[in-house]
């Protein structure tokens, strides 16, 4: 069988997961992740995740194939779907608890693995992980200096991101998120709903300036 096809499926699994854990959290449920399997929505999930997942990867694999490189362009779509299901989960979360779960990030991450290593090699997927462990350790230095001013799941979140969609992906997506939430904490000072000691959650912020990144570059700046 496709060992793209098994990474796929058992990414739909750990994406089905994701999402029981944020709704549980959502719900103030608190469900322990080793039990998120056990409940019914979670497969009801994980189908939603498979077939978004599996089914765009069979039907770009086909049109791809003529380009000499057609398995990795095609994995390119589940891992982008994976990156934005994330995001849009985190975001609720962050916006409703302005927390960033660890077990949504550790899941994202293994998914993301599973997926790239069925078609990169070994070294340049470890080389991936060891310049976004640099950055991550990078921003718990900034997270440190700035004294709360960076939150350490926001700060996380930014990490396993360029471990899985690359550097210089992550940075270009930062700085538009940073610029939009510098916009709108303009706007809501200047019409007074909020001051500067409030909390913005900042998540939303990251997945819209995701989405840019997604329109200008693509999945890891590749088009």
């Amino acid at each position: 069988m496709d060992i793209c096809l098994i990474s796929i499926f058992f990414a739909s699994l750990l994406g089905g997961m994701e999402t029981g854990v944020c709704i549980s959290k959502l719900k103030h449920m608190d469900i322990p992740l080793y039990k998120v399997w056990v409940h019914k929505p979670f497969y009801i999930y994980s189908c939603i995740w498979l077939i978004l997942m599996m089914g765009l990867y069979m039907a770009l694999r086909p049109p791809l194939e003529d380009t000499g490189n057609g398995t990795a362009e095609a994995m390119l779509y589940p891992r982008l779907i994976s990156l934005v299901l994330t995001y849009v989960l985190l975001s609720a979360v962050d916006l409703r608890l302005r927390i960033i779960p660890d077990e949504v990030l550790l899941l994202y991450l293994i998914s993301q693995l599973l997926m790239a290593s069925s078609y990169i090699s070994f070294s340049a997927l470890l080389l991936e992980l060891i310049v976004g462990l640099i950055f991550l350790f990078i921003l718990f230095f900034a997270a440190w200096v700035f004294k709360g001013r960076i939150g350490l799941g926001d700060t996380k979140l930014m990490g396993v991101t360029a471990m899985t969609a690359g550097i210089g992906y992550t940075l270009s997506m930062v700085f538009m998120a940073f610029m939009l939430s510098f916009v709108y904490s303009v706007i809501v000072l200047l019409i007074k709903k909020k001051n500067r000691k409030d909390e913005i959650p900042f998540v939303p912020f990251l997945t819209i300036g995701m989405l840019l990144q997604l329109m200008i570059l693509g999945f890891g700046g590749r088009t």
